[in-house]
């Protein structure tokens, strides 16, 4: 596990955060990275977002997409969603 998260990062988390991480990694390996710095206070502010979808949806990118959660805070700014061109640059169809 240290060697995904390096040694700095593992060092700085207690035992339960640990054993969440090691939980983490079995669920979804990919995702290890980005929970653990969020656990570390390591994380970029949409590093941080990314890990609490995440977690949110056991992992699954699919339902952090199709979230309907529209009462959380980071409903807007949810990591994994397709943004049309249109609503990136403010225009909209009429």
């Amino acid at each position: 596990m240290k060697h995904k998260i390096g040694n700095d990062t593992w060092n700085s988390l207690d035992p339960e955060q640990r054993t969440f991480l090691e939980e983490v990694d079995q669920q979804s390996a990919s995702s290890t990275r980005v929970v653990a710095r969020s656990l570390s206070g390591q994380a970029t502010h949409r590093e941080q977002i990314k890990a609490n979808c995440l977690i949110c949806t056991s992992f699954d990118r699919k339902s952090i997409r199709a979230c309907t959660t529209v009462l959380c805070p980071f409903h807007r700014t949810r990591p994994f969603q397709v943004i049309r061109k249109r609503e990136r640059h403010g225009t909209s169809r009429r």
